[in-house]
């Protein structure tokens, strides 16, 4: 599950409408599947099973709409979200080295676990 975004407002209900708990996590371009220090961190979202309407929603301010912003899922259960695709971009370019589809090989290369694990009951 993967997004590129290019206009705005970004909306993430309508991106992770999976169930279970999801983030949207600034992280680089170089470092697809770890936090960005002091990047953005929605926290994990819960998706409820079953659910087909009233997403949870977060909101994001985009204050330089001209340079990319990428970001991951940082659950980690049952397994890492972000190096199986779980990525999306803001403004990534359509050309050249760092595209969002780069970005995303480098998540899915990623070894390792990465965000952090939590489990809501």
């Amino acid at each position: 599950m993967s997004y590129f975004l290019s206009i705005l407002p970004f909306c993430p209900s309508s991106t992770y409408r999976r169930p279970g708990n999801h983030s949207i996590t600034q992280s680089s371009f170089n470092d697809p599947c770890d936090p960005l220090g002091n990047g953005f961190d929605s926290g994990n979202i819960l998706i409820p099973m079953g659910a087909t309407s009233g997403f949870p929603t977060w909101n994001l301010t985009i204050t330089n709409a001209s340079e990319p912003i990428w970001f991951f899922c940082k659950q980690l259960i049952p397994q890492p979200h972000c190096p199986v695709g779980m990525v999306g971009a803001i403004n990534a370019p359509t050309t050249g080295s760092m595209t969002f589809q780069a970005y995303m090989q480098n998540a899915m290369a990623h070894q390792g676990n990465s965000g952090v694990s939590c489990i809501f009951h």
